[in-house]
């Protein structure tokens, strides 16, 4: 028997076998003629309905994005969805692409009809983008000037600074992170860190707090590697001066990194006593013993030197010379100065007469130790004038240098005792 198949459309067309295929774009009926083995015929009808495709479409949150970003996929049009590349299923789909990528979505509907659809994300590369700082370590309150490269714009943090170039002054060693965006809105970091260093403890110190004028003090610091005093511009962890004045020494101290810190300390100076010297007698013979000696100011003070013993010069000690006499003062401070003034002794071999003097006037005579004397050498000559007490002791001497003619003076003895004293003139 024959069987034909025979399509009802528009058109007639027809199909053999009694297995056939057939790809309807639309609903058809069917009509199936079979043939036996006779000759005799008959007919069947079969009806198959062909479903429209459904329209799918396909769209991206953004069509261009930045290497690590991530795009959101929109299917519509249909009822399931399967995205390739990455076997995504859904609607709304999420990936981070790493490279521009077309994405094809796969739509199916109720009737299991599938279309499909694409759209392509382009993936722009980040930028390279370096940090840098003009010194990776500094000492604390010091500035750093960091520098970013790579990219259009740049954001610091910490700071919230903008630009290529910044410069910041970090309390504490801190790392800083540049954000760089380039002209395509892609962005990418870079760190770089700061060391800050801690200034140097200096401490100084001082071997004296006070002294006096002229004396040497020694300054002394520690906490740091170097040292510069101020002021003087001495160098060197123990060092000394000789202030003339109270000072304030100020110590910078600088440590193995270089940073500094400084200390201060003062030395207090007192001034020297101001100590003169008006010897009473400043001639004498090599045959005087010892003599008081006076005119050290201030009083109190002591006198020193040759043939000097108890405040007292004994020229007969030390023979025909000339001595520096020295007075030295120490006031309640404890400073010290000195004056000097010298002595003269001259070789008297013995007392002379003196030749053509006229008698000695002493008036008034008795007196209270306050009287005028006189007298008249006709030879120039030196001479040697000496008033002794009773005891034959010298209470008061006066060098008369190539002298000669009148000699007239106040003589005051009323520091002396009540007594006889006898004046004598000696060459």
């Amino acid at each position: 028997m024959d069987l034909g198949l025979r399509r009802i459309t528009g058109c007639q067309d027809h199909l053999f076998g009694s297995n056939v295929t057939d790809a309807p774009t639309a609903s058809t009926t069917y009509t199936v003629t079979g043939t036996d083995a006779n000759g005799c015929s008959n007919t069947s009808t079969v009806s198959i309905t062909v479903n429209a495709l459904p329209t799918v479409a396909a769209s991206a949150s953004n069509t261009t994005i930045c290497n690590g970003a991530t795009v959101t996929l929109n299917g519509s049009g249909a009822t399931s969805y399967y995205w390739m590349p990455g076997s995504l299923s859904g609607a709304s789909v999420t990936d981070a692409p790493t490279a521009s990528t077309t994405y094809t979505v796969t739509g199916t509907d109720a009737n299991g009809c599938s279309n499909t659809s694409t759209v392509a994300v382009n993936v722009n590369a980040l930028p390279t983008v370096a940090a840098s700082a003009s010194s990776a370590a500094l000492c604390e309150g010091g500035s750093v000037t960091l520098t970013g490269s790579g990219a259009t714009t740049y954001d610091w943090m910490p700071g919230s600074l903008s630009g290529s170039s910044i410069t910041d002054t970090p309390v504490t060693s801190t790392t800083y992170t540049v954000t760089g965006t380039d002209a395509n809105g892609c962005s990418n970091s870079s760190t770089i860190t700061v060391n800050v260093n801690t200034p140097p403890t200096v401490v100084s110190s001082s071997s004296v707090g006070t002294t006096c004028a002229g004396d040497v003090v020694t300054l002394s610091a520690s906490g740091a590697v170097s040292y510069n005093w101020m002021p003087g511009s001495l160098n060197g962890a123990s060092v000394t001066d000789v202030p003339t004045a109270s000072t304030t020494y100020t110590v910078t101290g600088t440590d193995a990194n270089g940073c500094t810190n400084s200390s201060t300390v003062t030395v207090n100076v007192n001034a020297l006593p101001t100590v003169t010297l008006a010897l009473a007698l400043d001639t004498m013979c090599d045959i005087d013993g010892p003599t008081p000696l006076s005119g050290g100011s201030p009083a109190g003070g002591n006198y020193s030197g040759p043939g000097v013993s108890a405040n007292s010069f004994d020229a007969s000690s030390v023979g025909a010379g000339t001595y520096a006499i020295v007075y030295t003062y120490s006031d309640v401070n404890g400073c010290t100065d000195s004056a000097t003034q010298n002595i003269v002794v001259d070789v008297c071999a013995g007392v002379n007469e003196v030749s053509g003097t006229t008698s000695i006037s002493v008036v008034p005579n008795p007196n209270n130790g306050e009287f005028v004397l006189s007298f008249n050498v006709a030879s120039a000559d030196d001479y040697v004038l000496e008033i002794h007490n009773a005891l034959g002791q010298i209470v008061y001497t006066e060098k008369l240098n190539s002298f000669s003619g009148q000699y007239r003076n106040d003589i005051s003895l009323a520091e002396f005792g009540r007594g006889m004293y006898q004046e004598s003139d000696n060459t």
